[in-house]
């Protein structure tokens, strides 16, 4: 296993269009899981939700927008791309009509980064309820997915602990820039404990944040901190018991360096 990507972690969903392929080719050779969305309406032909991305023939993974509004709704998706003003309302309107359409924008508005190729394509997307849009200064499909990256990339979690750097990017840790094989579970407690970098974080709050189950008990919560730690090998020191609370990660913010 070598050094990860500098998009390892981060998936982008593609929407079809001019450009498509430069976008797909792009985010791919950098590491992304890319997902190239065929936006068209519940009923037209779209996939059954619950069925997974099927693999084109260009490697990329193809799937439908209800496929895609499932993932979304999950917060599998890191970045959308739309080709058009069409595409953003045939997007919506099967949003719409798997009825999750408020989810959809609450996840797009929330932590989602979107960008459109120009202002006729943001418009439409702010008037679906959208309301951050990145759009390129020109229209070329190498300006808009540079913009992508640097939101993506602004978003990492970057953390010393010890010697050693320890990144949180999408559903990727990596530890000295080598990816580190976690669980969902895992990575969420890493993950709650790392916003608060050297502060305790009680046995209550992490389990309402990782498990959202009130009859999961305690020893559920070590057994998974118990996992991470191995996961992490000699940095796992760094998560430690604050006896009779909680946990905390013994770790600092690492200072903004170039991209």
């Amino acid at each position: 296993m070598g050094r990860a990507a500098q998009l390892s972690g981060f998936t982008v969903a593609v929407t079809g269009g001019q450009g498509t392929y430069e976008q797909v080719s792009w985010f791919a050779r950098r590491g992304a899981r890319v997902l190239v969305g065929p936006v068209v309406e519940v009923g037209a032909g779209a996939e059954p939700a619950g069925e997974g991305p099927h693999r084109g023939r260009d490697g990329a993974e193809v799937s439908s927008a209800v496929t895609l509004v499932d993932l979304i709704c999950r917060g599998s998706v890191h970045a959308v791309t739309f080709a058009a003003g069409s595409s953003v309302k045939q997007f919506m309107a099967a949003a719409d009509g798997s009825r999750r359409g408020r989810n959809v924008l609450s996840a797009l508005n929330r932590a989602i980064v979107v960008a459109c190729p120009d202002r006729a394509c943001s418009a439409v997307a702010r008037e679906e309820g959208i309301d951050r849009v990145l759009v390129p200064d020109d229209q070329s499909p190498g300006s808009m997915v540079g913009l992508v990256r640097d939101e993506l990339l602004s978003s990492r979690q970057r953390l010393l602990a010890g010697p050693n750097e320890i990144v949180l990017q999408g559903s990727a840790v990596l530890v000295d820039g080598w990816p580190v094989n976690l669980s969902d579970t895992e990575r969420a407690v890493l993950t709650k404990l790392a916003e608060h970098p050297g502060a305790t974080v009680s046995r209550r709050v992490l389990l309402r944040h990782v498990w959202k189950d009130p009859s999961v008990g305690g020893e559920v919560l070590d057994r998974a901190v118990e996992r991470l730690r191995d996961e992490l090998g000699p940095t796992g020191g760094a998560v430690e018991l604050a006896a009779r609370r909680g946990y905390r990660f013994r770790a600092v913010r690492a200072p903004s360096k170039p991209r």
